[in-house]
């Protein structure tokens, strides 16, 4: 079984999951208090200063969910980790990620290229199903786009591929206008057949299972009453993504809040949209700065229908285990590329 999760595309930043209140309760947070915060043994403590990058196991709420976590050190400053994470510098070393930016900016740079045209050719020829994920209604879109093309194969003809990425575009513009009015409540679900994929309900349970509320509850009050909830002190960020999952280019819309000081981060990537493959996937996230080391903390829930159902233990055990695993190497990666 193949179970395929967000790690494809690994969130690469600064992580806070299990923490408790030792993390933050001198002023200024020490290395110390943040491992005690991750729950973790003395030996997993000395693992983890020695450079291991040690996982976590996290409480999951739904027969879709994913959930991982993970410590690590970093020797590197948190300031020049964030801005590595603000500047996209992070996703240069994913070789899953194959172009992304700023949604804020427009998705014009978003779309399939000529080599992948089968994969437009196989969205315009959408229906139902768990190939993509599309509402009812986006399928329709791509039916009427499809008899404006009459028998345009995108595989051949330049200006069908383009027309597929426009509207694919405008699907996707849409998706982003609809939840920052209306937040995750606004989320469209992926058309199934004979049922649907909510991934409204998905990141709603995400929320819920936090556990920043009773420790930061500003923060977690600002991500779950987004947008109509005060947002002071937090800044916001929506990105777009072209990710290798599968061996198939899929994209993603994400929303990033983040609240920082000079000692600590925090951090929230929520994935509104994805295209194929899983249906969404938040992460919680955070990191204390001591003598130009970070202790990093990561927690990641990710939903898919791939886990459900029949023998579900066993397909969370692998899912959990292949998640893990890609995370640690791709965090390696990006520890090295901020160490330099």
């Amino acid at each position: 079984m193949t179970t395929t999760t967000n790690s494809g595309r690994t969130i690469v930043i600064l992580g806070f999951v299990c923490a408790t209140r030792l993390l933050f309760a001198a002023d200024v947070p020490t290395a110390e208090a943040a491992l005690k915060a991750a729950g973790l043994d003395a030996g997993a403590k000395d693992r983890v200063l020695a450079g291991e990058i040690v996982s976590k196991e996290l409480a999951e709420g739904s027969d879709k969910e994913l959930a991982a976590g993970l410590v690590l050190r970093i020797r590197a400053p948190l300031a020049k980790t964030m801005r590595a994470i603000r500047e996209g510098k992070t996703f240069e070393v994913n070789r899953d990620v194959l172009a992304f930016g700023k949604a804020d900016g427009g998705l014009d740079k978003l779309g399939y290229t000529a080599d992948e045209a089968g994969e437009a050719l196989a969205v315009l020829n959408a229906g139902p199903g768990s190939r993509f994920n599309l509402s009812n209604v986006e399928i329709g879109r791509f039916r009427a786009l499809k008899a404006r093309l009459k028998s345009a194969d995108p595989r051949k003809d330049p200006q069908a591929l383009e027309a597929i990425n426009t509207e694919y575009r405008a699907i996707l513009a849409d998706r982003l206008t609809a939840y920052r009015k209306g937040s995750v409540t606004a989320i469209a679900s992926y058309s199934r057949g004979k049922g649907e994929s909510r991934p409204a309900e998905e990141l709603g349970l995400a929320v819920n299972e936090a556990l920043v509320g009773k420790l930061f509850p500003e923060f977690h009050q600002a991500l779950a009453g987004y947008p109509s909830a005060s947002q002071e002190g937090m800044e916001h960020e929506y990105w777009w993504f072209k990710q290798r999952v599968e061996n198939r280019p899929v994209f993603i819309l994400a929303h990033r809040m983040y609240q920082q000081d000079a000692h600590h981060a925090l951090m929230m990537e929520r994935q509104i949209y994805v295209g194929a493959s899983y249906n969404s996937s938040q992460t919680i996230a955070g990191g204390v700065e001591e003598g130009g080391t970070v202790i990093a903390l990561y927690g990641n829930r990710c939903f898919t229908d791939q886990v459900a159902g029949e023998m579900s233990g066993m397909k969370h055990n692998i899912g959990r285990g292949q998640m893990i695993n890609k995370l640690k190497a791709d965090f390696e990666n990006v520890r090295k590329m901020l160490e330099n």
